[in-house]
């Protein structure tokens, strides 16, 4: 199962701007019913180019029907949506989406850390190691364990006080940018 649909983490309010419904309705991956539920959980590591707009895939889980059936074997019911690059900032980890406008989304744990490069910034490849710091396997349903297997994102790893604070790379970069600008 994704990490949003078995931890029973509580909703709170907030308010996006942008309605997603004709994303949505031209989905790249996954399946769209308009009255369910969706989280996103993950964005694609692969930047499009399309009519000179820079795009990214963003992976959403279905909280509705979390899993669905085919052939015996269990599924993760997601959705994969392309959208430019200058409207993530508006689709953070854990929004919560339906008919296309999120009102909500998940309570997760903030931090405040202080990094550099040269003393305890590093970056990791998803994939890159042996023992990688980032187990996605506890985060995601088993039947996307081989596309995760080849995602080529790489991780800010933030080393402070004895943890290892995860960040992804798009995260950092939207942070950032919304902080230039205001």
């Amino acid at each position: 199962m994704s990490y949003f649909t078995t931890q029973n983490l509580n909703r709170i309010s907030w308010r996006c701007s942008i309605n997603l419904k004709s994303f949505f309705k031209t989905a790249v991956r996954g399946f769209y019913k308009e009255s369910n539920e969706y989280v996103v959980n993950w964005y694609d590591w692969k930047l499009s180019l399309e009519k000179s707009i820079t795009s990214i895939d963003v992976h959403f889980v279905n909280i509705t029907q979390p899993t669905y059936t085919k052939n015996g074997n269990e599924y993760q019911s997601f959705l994969v949506i392309r959208v430019p690059l200058n409207i993530l900032h508006k689709l953070p980890f854990g929004s919560i989406w339906r008919k296309g406008k999120s009102k909500e989304k998940f309570e997760l744990e903030h931090f405040t850390v202080t990094f550099n490069k040269a003393s305890n910034l590093s970056y990791e490849h998803l994939n890159g190691t042996q023992n990688p710091i980032f187990n996605y396997k506890e985060y995601i349903h088993a039947s996307d364990y081989e596309r995760f297997a080849k995602d080529a994102n790489n991780l800010l790893v933030i080393k402070q006080n004895n943890l290892n604070y995860i960040v992804h790379s798009l995260s950092f970069l939207w942070l950032i940018t919304a902080i230039l600008v205001s």
